[in-house]
């Protein structure tokens, strides 16, 4: 892109170039055509380019310049694509032969003698005045063209985060010079159109992805339950299994071994109770068959190794204990209570009417 279109007679060359170096000395990027060649279709559409990229379009008036025929399609080309004109006098010329359209502009006049660095002042001011809303009329322009010479493709339409700004450029600009081009509204309401359209397609396409979502989590959900339910009932089958192998190991026993058979029966009728199942029958009546034939009627838990020596009070209602852990231990014939007197080398000798009443032996 450029800042400025400088269009002229070849006739005012000296003065164009002139001027060019002075608009480059300020930090402008001055566009012009210095070739003297015959006008050819390829060296016309170079020369729409230029203008088309080009914030301002600079149009040097002299005799020469508003007789020229090419001058006279650059000019209209600019105003096709409502490109910023700026007149500037380098010779007089008659009214009548200047384009309409450029007489609808104030001018400038840079004659020779005029104040040039005056005159180049206010020239400079003309071109940086809206210098943003120029710049993006350029942008947009540009972009529209490409749009347009590919057939209005859509993948050349505006993405929406753009849309939104050109719009917006779009609504102010039609107060300010130079206006929006006419191509400029085609293309921003077409990239709406193309916006709305994926949206549109993106909100059905998310909506069908939901849908089908929310059916696989149901189906998913479905099957989760089912394999919960299988899971439960496996292992249901298998404490089952499990009891009935015990309670029948239990059934052999009974004669043999009846404290095996005892402890058999009780893991049986355990695994059930735990999972909150009807206890099998066989487990049950295993069970008292077992504890009525057990010779076990009390069981004494509490030391740590082997227990080396045990009596009974004389009344009955006390075991007293003693290990190989050196720990005293008197029971309760009904364990209902246990007392600890001794512990890690005994803390405490028995006294002799202790020893006398359990019979124990140092």
């Amino acid at each position: 892109m450029s800042d400025v279109f400088i269009s002229y007679s070849r006739r005012d060359i000296d003065f164009v170039r002139h001027l060019f170096d002075q608009l480059t000395a300020r930090d402008r990027q001055p566009w012009a055509d210095w070739q003297d060649i015959p006008p050819t279709a390829d060296w016309l559409a170079e020369i729409y380019g230029g203008i088309e990229a080009a914030d301002s379009f600079l149009f040097v008036i002299s005799p020469d310049s508003v007789a020229s025929e090419i001058c006279t399609l650059e000019i209209e080309h600019a105003v096709k694509h409502n490109k910023r004109l700026v007149p500037v006098v380098w010779k007089e010329a008659e009214d009548h032969q200047v384009h309409s359209a450029m007489t609808a502009h104030n001018w400038l006049f840079l004659r020779a003698e005029d104040d040039f660095e005056a005159n180049f002042e206010l020239l400079i001011q003309a071109l940086d005045t809206d210098l943003e809303h120029v710049r993006e009329h350029t942008r947009l322009l540009t972009r529209a063209i490409e749009w347009d010479q590919d057939q209005r493709s859509k993948g050349l339409a505006l993405s929406r985060q753009e849309l939104i700004m050109a719009e917006g450029w779009l609504t102010q600009g039609v107060s300010k010079e130079p206006r929006p081009a006419e191509l400029h509204s085609e293309y921003i309401t077409f990239s709406r159109a193309a916006v709305n359209q994926l949206q549109r397609l993106m909100v059905s396409g998310v909506t069908v992805a939901f849908v089908m979502m929310m059916g696989l989590s149901v189906f998913a959900f479905y099957q989760r339950n089912q394999a919960n339910v299988e899971r439960r009932q496996a292992e249901e089958i298998a404490r089952i299994a499990m009891a009935q192998s015990l309670a029948a190991t239990a059934a052999m026993n009974l004669e043999t071994d009846p404290e095996r058979s005892l402890l058999l029966a009780t893991k049986s009728v355990r695994i059930m109770s735990e999972a909150n199942e009807t206890v099998l029958p066989l487990s049950n009546s295993v069970l008292r068959q077992s504890i009525i034939k057990s010779k076990v009627r009390l069981t004494l838990t509490g030391h740590d190794g082997n227990v080396n020596s045990a009596a009974y009070s004389p009344d009955g209602q006390r075991i007293v204990t003693a290990g190989a852990d050196r720990i005293v231990q008197i029971h309760t014939t009904d364990m209902d209570e246990l007392l600890q007197i001794a512990e890690s080398r005994v803390t405490r000798q028995l006294t002799a009417e202790e020893k006398e009443r359990y019979r124990v032996l140092d």
